[in-house]
């Protein structure tokens, strides 16, 4: 499962989350995520996980802007989300597209309940990640 996070430029109305965001950035995670025939799902600080469809209101609320005990218990929130709609995570791989804040909150809680936690843009800065999308690494998704 591919779970991208969320990011800062949104639409100034509400519409599904696969629309609401954006930015550049945004469009390639998202661009990426529809080509690997892979479901995915969208981490938003304010709303956990979302479905792609899901019609949600912009907002303006980053992860890295709350303090640690909030960040950890979106990211437990989003573990039990996950579960929730998996039932169970062994061994599940999730392939995280989000900032450092998103993956730090959920690594743990995720890997804990025995799934894999990747995150193959880790440490790239905005504009790598741009070009990483574009790449054969980026652009070669194609999964059973």
């Amino acid at each position: 499962m591919i779970l991208l996070g969320c990011v800062k430029l949104k639409q100034p109305a509400p519409a599904p989350a696969r629309e609401l965001y954006v930015s550049p950035l945004w469009r390639k995670r998202r661009d990426y995520a529809e080509a690997s025939r892979v479901p995915w799902l969208i981490l938003s600080a304010k709303y956990g996980v979302l479905d792609p469809d899901e019609r949600v209101a912009p907002y303006d609320l980053a992860l890295s802007q709350l303090p640690l005990a909030e960040r950890r218990a979106w990211g437990h929130s989003v573990a039990n989300d996950l579960r929730r709609r998996l039932e169970d995570l062994r061994g599940v791989v999730f392939e995280v597209h989000a900032g450092r804040a998103y993956c730090a909150a959920i690594e743990e809680h995720l890997t804990a309940a025995g799934a894999i936690v990747e995150a193959p843009l880790a440490g790239l800065t905005q504009g790598r990640q741009l070009s990483w999308y574009t790449t054969p690494a980026g652009t070669a998704v194609s999964r059973p």
